[in-house]
């Protein structure tokens, strides 16, 4: 992911550098997806409602996957 540039004159400094951005991201990332599962808890109670959700993220998943095949 960061192979392709530099940011720093010494090798060991840029890759510590690099994995501790990296590893800032993943954080970032993984706090994101813990506060949208929170959000949506109270809401996918209702089996109706986690249903529907299901359903959409399903036409969600096979658009993507047409549109990838399609490019």
């Amino acid at each position: 992911m960061f192979t392709g540039s530099t940011l720093l004159e010494s090798s060991r400094l840029d890759a510590l550098l690099k994995a501790a951005v990296l590893a800032v991201m993943i954080v970032l990332i993984h706090l994101s997806w813990l506060l949208g599962g929170v959000s949506l808890a109270g809401f996918l109670r209702d089996p109706l409602r986690s249903r529907i959700v299901n359903v959409l993220f399903g036409l969600i998943l096979v658009g993507t996957t047409v549109l990838a095949l399609i490019r």
